[in-house]
């Protein structure tokens, strides 16, 4: 039995529409920051931060729904699945914050951390509200929210501010960079309105989130912000190629999009992790 059909027999149909994103940047946004995390930082208390942090994600899901409510009678199901949902997984994933904060073993700064990524999280909500889920803004929000995962993995060990933001930066720009990309394609193969000026403006966003680790009070920020460019760098050339085979086919499947993104995101935390460590 592959793994998708487990999946299927552990979470109904219903359940797994309102606990698990449907989105394949979401599912590979997660991967990556999570295994980054553990790449930075292998320890008990990187897992249990990685655990809780998944299941506070799990709420994400049922709480946009039920914030949204049930629009028309077939969403009623949904809507009370959701809210049966939230009520058992929202309470275990606060019960597991409050109990992490409080151990001694664990650096409490790991919750700071968290709590920074719930503005982001705020701002997706209302776009989900206002019925604007594809809105650039709101999946730049969700997107980023996720980064902050591997930054507090890192810090539930050790309290380092400047080497959690460096973490954190270079999640960023790749989230970034990624977004701009996947959009652009995606759109272009729906004959949708596409802007090379957003696909520009977005990598150049993401290259400033490089730039800005040059400035940190860390022994080897530079060392680290040149290797990270040069990582950048392929990113930009997955870029160029990816615009030039949709323009030349004239669309590119969503799932191969989403599935060849998620190959260059491991490749670039794995690189980065190595960076991160002096290993290259």
């Amino acid at each position: 039995m592959n793994t998708e059909s487990r999946i299927k027999r552990i979470f109904p149909s219903r359940l797994r529409s309102v606990l698990l994103p449907a989105e394949h940047g979401a599912w590979a946004a997660l991967i990556e920051t999570i295994l980054l995390g553990f790449l930075v930082s292998i320890s008990w208390q990187s897992l249990v931060v990685a655990f809780n942090a998944l299941l506070l994600g799990l709420c994400l899901q049922p709480t946009k729904i039920i914030l949204r409510g049930a629009t028309n009678k077939y969403q009623i199901g949904r809507y009370i699945t959701a809210k049966n949902a939230l009520k058992i997984i929202a309470p275990l994933g606060i019960a597991l914050l409050s109990f992490n904060v409080i151990w001694p073993q664990i650096s409490p700064g790991f919750a700071l951390i968290l709590l920074m990524g719930v503005p982001l999280v705020l701002v997706h909500w209302l776009y989900e509200i206002s019925n604007k889920p594809r809105h650039l803004i709101a999946i730049l929000a969700g997107m980023l929210s996720i980064a902050f995962i591997a930054p507090a993995m890192y810090s539930a060990k050790t309290a380092q501010p400047s080497f959690s933001l460096m973490i954190l930066l270079v999640l960023c720009a790749r989230q970034i960079s990624s977004i701009g990309y996947a959009r652009y394609l995606v759109r272009k193969s729906k004959n949708l309105p596409t802007s090379y000026k957003e696909l520009l403006l977005l990598n150049v966003i993401s290259y400033i989130a490089i730039l800005l680790i040059a400035i940190l009070p860390l022994t080897d920020a530079r060392q680290i912000f040149i290797k990270v460019s040069i990582i950048f760098i392929a990113l930009c050339l997955r870029t160029v190629i990816g615009v030039y085979i949709v323009h030349r086919r004239g669309s590119i499947k969503a799932k191969t999009i989403g599935m060849t993104e998620l190959a260059i995101g491991i490749t670039y935390v794995l690189f980065a992790a190595l960076i991160i460590h002096n290993q290259i």
